[in-house]
């Protein structure tokens, strides 16, 4: 089995850590990288990009971040070249329950599903093992 690369882009270490380790119990081939700041994970996509290195299979962003929140994370996403994004699953994590950003997520054509935070057993399962 390949090592799955999958990003956490998240600005709280609880959750991060918290996550990883649901990953990592479910799907233990995977290689975790974690993002606190939003901008530097989308300078790092294009980095990889530009120096051949591997592009994350996944990634789960949260939409409620300093500086660079998830929303503006993914207008940017959406100007990078295809030859970036469309090689990745990007899942919306997030525990804010506001309708407006449900509607919004499942509007947005890059975002393949909106899941509640923290990660759960099946929620893992279910996006990765599907990959």
């Amino acid at each position: 089995m390949n090592e799955d690369q999958i990003w956490l882009i998240d600005d709280d270490n609880i959750t991060n850590f918290v996550n990883k380790i649901i990953i990592e119990r479910n799907y233990s081939s995977a290689k975790i990288q974690e993002f606190l700041i939003a901008s530097e994970a989308l300078k790092q996509l294009q980095n990889n990009y530009a120096i051949g290195a591997k592009l994350p299979n996944f990634i789960f962003l949260d939409i409620n971040m300093p500086e660079m929140n998830g929303w503006e994370f993914l207008e940017a996403y959406k100007k990078l070249d295809p030859k970036i994004t469309d090689r990745i699953k990007l899942y919306m994590l997030t525990s804010s329950q506001n309708e407006d950003d449900v509607k919004r997520a499942g509007n947005c054509p890059v975002i393949r599903k909106f899941v509640n935070k923290p990660l759960k057993r099946d929620d893992v399962v279910e996006i990765l093992r599907a990959g």
